[in-house]
């Protein structure tokens, strides 16, 4: 199974980043177990159900499943200041860091303010094209309109769900870009059109 490079940042202990990495690390076993269920998996006859090597569209379905199988259970909301001291807790308890190293670093990190990013990047490469920084206290959908002017008609735009919105689609396809956002999943919307590969088609229609 492929395995995703070690991170290093300057200054924060390997022990430390493999703390915050705890999740990555029971998805990776998760599909190491999918993996080998899938090639010795057998039908009523005895003979293997796929071929011994897992394909890349395989690997994808079994990956999915592995994030929802170690996925936590969703508890109530609780304040930000409750959680950094729960976080704290927990990495001086599991991550055996000594613990004035950590109150240090949450002192450097204290000292430097945050920024929030929004960038344009391309699907293939993912190399990014340009970026929007503000305070975190800017929400990325007034960030995202600082990168509208840089699409034009030969562009395909995705988004995520947190950009949707009839102003900033209207901003985001001024240039003639085509775009494809996701919406929420609470959002229902009607069936128009009903399409082979079971999607469908649909509108919005809002009031001007």
């Amino acid at each position: 199974m492929r395995r995703r490079p070690v991170m290093e940042i300057a200054g924060v202990p390997r022990e430390l980043i493999r703390w915050t990495a705890r999740r990555s690390d029971q998805i990776a076993a998760c599909i190491e177990d999918l993996e080998h269920e899938y090639v010795t998996a057998v039908d009523d006859d005895g003979e293997l159900k796929f071929l011994p090597v897992v394909s890349e569209r395989a690997r994808a379905k079994l990956n999915q499943m592995a994030a929802r199988k170690t996925r936590p259970p969703k508890r109530k909301t609780r304040p930000l200041a409750q959680l950094r001291k729960e976080w704290k807790e927990s990495a001086i308890r599991t991550s055996k860091v000594a613990v004035d190293i950590i109150n240090s670093l949450l002192e450097y990190a204290r000292a430097y303010p945050q920024v929030r990013v929004v960038a344009l990047a391309e699907c293939g490469t993912h190399a990014i094209t340009t970026a929007a920084l503000g305070p975190c206290t800017t929400s990325e959908p007034v960030l995202a309109r600082e990168l509208f002017g840089h699409l034009g008609e030969d562009d395909l735009m995705l988004a995520d769900r947190g950009f949707t919105g009839l102003e900033l689609w209207r901003a985001a396809s001024a240039g003639g870009a085509d775009l494809l956002w996701r919406i929420r999943s609470h959002q229902v919307l009607p069936v128009r059109e009903e399409l082979p590969d079971g999607s469908y088609l649909s509108e919005r229609h809002c009031q001007l």
